[in-house]
């Protein structure tokens, strides 16, 4: 879906009215619907792998963040958590659309490298002890699912951006 395209047009006019209409409190779960409208846009599928990778860097930074000192386990689990999330999305789904092979439902999510290296971002900061674990599920959620963002750069920070949408 572009940004030209009348869903998305429709979609960012549902958002902006009914951020506007719901009081401040429960703005930020406006925008997650409207982020996982977007998202479910490209189909289920896409929004389960979204979603899968999701489920495992918020864990992943939870457990991250319990372990104090900087020891093997932290690091194993650090290393275990960024080679999935690149391996398992990124380079699998990059290389199927380099060489166009045709996969039964296989779908590439939209905006995959900008929320793949939001995730690393975020296990980083979380693990250098420079932001702190997320520790509702859904709020990480919009962090990375955040559907305006996906057009822009650089990576925004948990810490700068969670902030804002919260």
């Amino acid at each position: 879906m572009t940004v030209f395209s009348i869903k998305f047009v429709m979609i960012m006019t549902m958002a902006v009215f009914a951020y506007y209409i719901f009081p401040l409190k429960y703005r930020w779960f406006v925008l997650l619907v409207s982020s996982i409208a977007f998202y479910l846009q490209g189909g289920m599928s896409m929004f389960v792998i979204v979603l899968i990778t999701s489920v495992i860097t918020y864990v992943a930074a939870i457990k991250i963040e319990k372990i104090d000192t900087v020891n093997r386990k932290k690091q194993r689990f650090m290393l275990m958590s960024v080679v999935f999330t690149i391996c398992g999305l990124l380079v699998i789904s990059k290389i199927y659309t380099y060489f166009n092979w045709k996969i039964t439902n296989f779908v590439i999510p939209i905006g995959i490298s900008y929320y793949t290296f939001s995730m690393i971002s975020y296990l980083a900061d979380v693990y250098w002890k420079r932001d702190k674990a997320e520790q509702s599920f859904f709020k990480y959620l919009l962090f990375i699912l955040f559907f305006p963002q996906i057009m822009q750069d650089p990576i925004s920070r948990h810490n700068v951006l969670g902030d804002q949408l919260y």
